[in-house]
């Protein structure tokens, strides 16, 4: 029954369709204790402030009595929930539920992991090099420090690790080293390519990459993965503002650009940290997840988490 009703929204397999289906969705997260996908599927416009799990409550059913789309945005959902508390009288509970559906009039990407596999690569030659510095870290400390960071974010500690200064001749050699694995060896994103045309079609080309790496890097990576056409001149990295992820800048910076509000901006993201950026911009962040159920974004506002890009091309595609 579940498999058939809500089991592959639970999971990100897919998205619910619709109003209903997400109601439905999220009554079954209730009965299993699903919090992660309560926090990753509902809007946090519409979302309690503090969603908690009550102890002691044994969902009884829930029967959906009528939903309608209000707007292209917005859609309505009157339900009715039964449930019961530590053994007493059962509890019935009446309502009427706002939904945000899927509609904007901005996407916003991150470049790394989102749109290219290029993590495991920087990270390994950065790895390389910290660990020809002095300091003998390990693959999966360097992707925790470094993962949706620049690598002068975490200068004071590379300085202290390897007891030499960070200097432009080694970031230079490390970008160069950094750039040819990356010609020899990037991939972009299954579906990545098919996302972004999605997203072009959807807002009528009003999409840009907003990255925290340096921007030759991601204009390299961008043209690789075929994407330079959609994407333009529209490409921002927190290299050239006064603050990186997790600060708004470089998405305010976007949107501002395709002069697009930010609360009508959709990001992408993989990271938390990038997540961050995209909230404190003000813009609605879904979240990238091809492994795992979205434990990266837990107490995080992302409105949704996915596994797949085909998900996000068939979100923007309706």
């Amino acid at each position: 029954m579940l498999s058939a009703c809500c089991g592959r929204f639970l999971d990100h397999d897919t998205h619910a369709p619709d109003a209903e289906s997400l109601m439905r969705s999220r009554y079954s997260a209730f009965v299993l204790g699903r919090l992660e996908y309560l926090n990753a599927s509902w809007h946090a416009s519409t979302r309690p402030t503090a969603l908690a799990l009550e102890p002691g409550v044994k969902w009884l059913g829930l029967e959906v009595k009528n939903h309608r789309a209000a707007d292209a945005d917005h859609a309505e959902v009157e339900f009715v929930a039964r449930s019961r508390v530590a053994g007493r009288g059962q509890l019935v509970v009446r309502g009427r539920r706002p939904e945000v559906t899927t509609s904007f009039d901005a996407v916003l990407f991150d470049c790394d992991g989102v749109l290219v596999d290029s993590e495991p690569i920087t990270n390994g030659v950065l790895r390389e090099v910290l660990n020809e510095s002095g300091w003998a870290i390990g693959q999966a400390e360097c992707m925790k420090i470094f993962i949706g960071k620049a690598v002068r974010d975490e200068r004071a500690r590379i300085e202290r690790e390897t007891g030499q200064p960070l200097t432009e001749d080694w970031m230079r050699a490390f970008y160069a080293r950094r750039d040819q694995r990356l010609r020899a060896e990037l991939r972009a994103m299954d579906g990545a390519l098919q996302a972004v045309a999605a997203a072009h079609r959807h807002t009528a080309g009003r999409i840009a990459c907003a990255s925290g790496a340096d921007r030759p890097k991601v204009v390299m990576q961008i043209d690789m993965a075929g994407m330079a056409p959609y994407f333009g001149d529209r490409i921002f990295s927190g290299h050239d503002l006064p603050r990186s992820k997790p600060h708004p800048d470089v998405y305010l910076a976007a949107a501002a650009h395709v002069d697009v509000h930010p609360s009508r901006c959709l990001v992408i993201e993989d990271t938390a940290t990038g997540a961050q950026a995209g909230l404190a911009a003000g813009a609605t962040v879904w979240g990238y997840c091809p492994a795992g159920h979205g434990q990266a974004f837990a107490g995080l506002a992302v409105a949704r988490v996915f596994r797949h890009m085909d998900e996000l091309a068939a979100a923007l595609g309706q």
